[in-house]
């Protein structure tokens, strides 16, 4: 682990360009409500939305060769990335988000569409949804992060270490386990264990167990790996009762 943690970092934070700090316009009164276009340009998301393609290209099985024929893409999924992002940042349904792309040509251009006398070429709902289930998410999400912590978004002196359980949706999914606490209702499902930003109550690390699994063993893993990902200078740690134990109390 300690020398995979290093090598991570190499290819994590360098790939990315630097961040764009100029100053945005400033309102009279009220909060600052940035658009999409502007959150895309100010975190460089097309640029790390490639990277993070290319990261999960490292950990997919090889695909076969193409055969002949077919319509051939106008565009990379490296826009379809991104509108998953900005999808879940403005809680748009897939029908709202590609109606918005199509309309707003400011945001397919951050997005990385092409856009032709005027006029942006999108993608529809169908080939939207089948090309976003086939992109993996996780590498964008570790340079989404690294690039908050560039920004001073995310500090990560402070740390927050918690679980959430949440019920699973079928009966019998394998992955699921029973548990139990107290005078609580038996539940069937996952737990989510996450590392907050104390800060800005944004997450830098999560991950997903069987709901059985307690939280001082993934805990100690998850705060251990946060630092060293992000070579992270953490000062104070937040949990509650159920993780304290010895084997916590040494990582931190």
């Amino acid at each position: 682990m300690s020398k995979l943690i290093p090598r991570l970092w190499t290819q994590l934070v360098p790939a990315f360009p630097e961040p764009v700090l100029a100053p945005r316009t400033a309102k009279p009164r009220g909060r600052l409500r940035p658009s999409p276009a502007q959150v895309l340009e100010a975190i460089q998301a097309y640029a790390v939305a490639v990277w993070a393609l290319e990261m999960a290209a490292r950990f997919q099985p090889r695909s076969l060769p193409k055969g002949p024929g077919g319509r051939p893409r106008r565009y990379s999924d490296a826009p379809i990335l991104l509108m998953a992002v900005v999808q879940a940042l403005w809680h748009k349904s897939y029908r709202q988000m590609v109606d918005w792309v199509a309309l707003e040509v400011g945001l397919a251009q951050a997005l990385g569409f092409p856009v032709q006398d005027g006029q942006p070429q999108t993608i529809s709902q169908g080939h939207y949804w089948e090309r976003r289930q086939a992109l993996g998410l996780i590498p964008f999400f570790f340079g989404l992060v690294a690039q908050l912590i560039r920004l001073s978004v995310i500090s990560g002196q402070a740390l927050i270490v918690d679980s959430i359980r949440l019920q699973a949706w079928y009966h019998h999914d394998p992955g699921a386990a029973w548990v139990k606490y107290g005078r609580q209702r038996a539940l069937l499902g996952y737990k989510v264990h996450t590392v907050l930003c104390q800060v800005s109550q944004l997450p830098l690390f999560v991950w997903v167990t069987p709901a059985n699994v307690h939280d001082t063993l993934v805990g100690r893993v998850i705060l251990r790996v946060t630092a060293w990902l992000y070579r992270l200078t953490v000062t104070v740690v937040y949990a509650d009762a159920a993780y304290f134990d010895r084997r916590f109390f040494e990582v931190v």
